[in-house]
């Protein structure tokens, strides 16, 4: 009797052995694939980010370019300061939320056609044109109370932050409702 449980056992553990590294070979198996899997979704996402992130910079240097052949200089928005500029780059406006400034240029092409009074008036419109679009912008435009929250919060101006950043949930910034939400406020 002894002699048939030494053998099951040696039997079972033979066998059982070899059921262990086929389930051992299968689950390798199971996890190369998925490693493998998610190595190439990691490259394709990384790809089309890359691809993304080269055409962003590439037509940001095509508008910088615009901008410096007409007005010799490029401004751009920082943490404290933003600026706009029209479609035709004809005006630029920007706001220095720091020291509460808005400053607006135009540019008024010379008209053989025009006495200069003409010309002045022209300029004196498309001032005007311009600031009245950034005093709106700043008013109703949703990612100016976001970048506004944004500084006041690395400001350290907590209750700033939230004040803008409801502003801009209310005019249908995701980020904010989605970050005040997860925040415990609502807005």
């Amino acid at each position: 009797m002894k002699k048939i449980i030494y053998i099951f056992i040696v039997y079972s553990m033979v066998f059982g052995q070899d059921d262990y590294e086929l389930w051992l070979k299968k689950q390798q198996s199971g996890f190369e694939a998925l490693v493998e899997e998610e190595n190439s979704y990691m490259a394709a996402i990384t790809k089309e980010f890359d691809d993304y992130q080269a055409e962003q910079e590439r037509l940001y240097q095509n508008f910088k370019d615009e901008v410096e052949k007409k007005w010799d200089e490029f401004k751009s928005s920082s943490k404290k300061t933003y600026v706009d500029y029209d479609g035709d780059l004809n005006a630029r406006g920007s706001i220095d939320f720091e020291n509460g400034v808005v400053e607006v240029e135009v540019i008024v092409d010379a008209d053989p056609k025009q006495t200069s009074s003409e010309e002045k008036k022209a300029g004196e419109d498309l001032l005007k044109k311009k600031l009245t679009q950034m005093v709106k912008k700043e008013a109703d435009d949703a990612i100016n109370y976001f970048f506004l929250g944004s500084t006041e919060g690395e400001a350290g101006n907590k209750g700033q932050k939230i004040s803008n950043y409801r502003k801009a949930a209310r005019l249908g910034s995701k980020f904010c409702q989605d970050w005040l939400k997860e925040n415990g406020y609502d807005w």
